[in-house]
């Protein structure tokens, strides 16, 4: 699909989002994250997320659970090439964050030829608007990643031409293999919506919504 073409796909789906809905930020794994790359953030307990995600011409569907504070497992379903594979997800944050250190959670993801695993740390830096992301991981990640999330408005503003503007954060972020840049927004309470650039070549974008059980 032709960039213009997916642009003009997702604005159409945000805007809908908006007019017609009444969480945590999923990736496309369904694990808690910036655009793609997991962070230390899991899914509050007692909550679940379903999610769709457009990148890299694959359509992802995905169901998070939030177990046990500092733990969430997820599955994800990709379809790729007409055939369906099936991931499974989970994370672990073993240290929160204070002032002077850094969160830090494990993961394992689900393969076909083998788990694999990663480590991730999260931390604000100076401002609190801004927090940064580095891990390390095997399989899809490739060794190094990280990332940069900035909180342009941390709550919903309305602009001199009535349209409102949601909790936005601007990010860039590199997967180990590719870069990403774009944003998160906070669409309603249980709302999410992204929309990134993948290798300034193509644009994928995800959806979320995120309830209690």
């Amino acid at each position: 699909m032709r960039v213009r073409g997916m642009f003009v796909l997702v604005f159409f789906l945000l805007l809908l989002t908006v007019c017609t809905a009444p969480g945590a930020a999923s990736t496309s794994n369904g694990a808690s994250g910036l655009l793609r790359i997991p962070t230390t953030a899991t899914l509050s307990q007692g909550s679940f997320r379903i999610g769709y995600h457009y990148a890299d011409q694959e359509n992802i569907g995905s169901l998070t659970l939030g177990l046990y504070p500092g733990v969430e497992a997820s599955v994800s379903s990709v379809l790729r090439d007409g055939l369906t594979a099936v991931t499974a997800h989970g994370k672990v944050r073993v240290l929160d964050e204070d002032a002077a250190m850094p969160a830090l959670a494990l993961g394992v993801e689900s393969h076909s030829d083998g788990p694999g695993l990663y480590a991730v740390a999260s931390k604000q830096v100076g401002t609190p608007m801004l927090r940064a992301h580095v891990g390390w991981g095997t399989r899809q990640f490739n060794g190094f990643f990280g990332g940069l999330g900035y909180l342009v408005n941390p709550v919903s503003a309305r602009s001199n031409a009535g349209i409102t503007v949601p909790p936005t954060t601007a990010a860039v972020e590199y997967d180990g293999r590719k870069w990403h840049a774009g944003v998160k927004m906070d669409l309603t309470e249980e709302f999410e919506g992204r929309l990134y650039v993948t290798d300034f070549s193509s644009i994928g974008f995800n959806v979320s919504y995120t309830t209690r059980f």
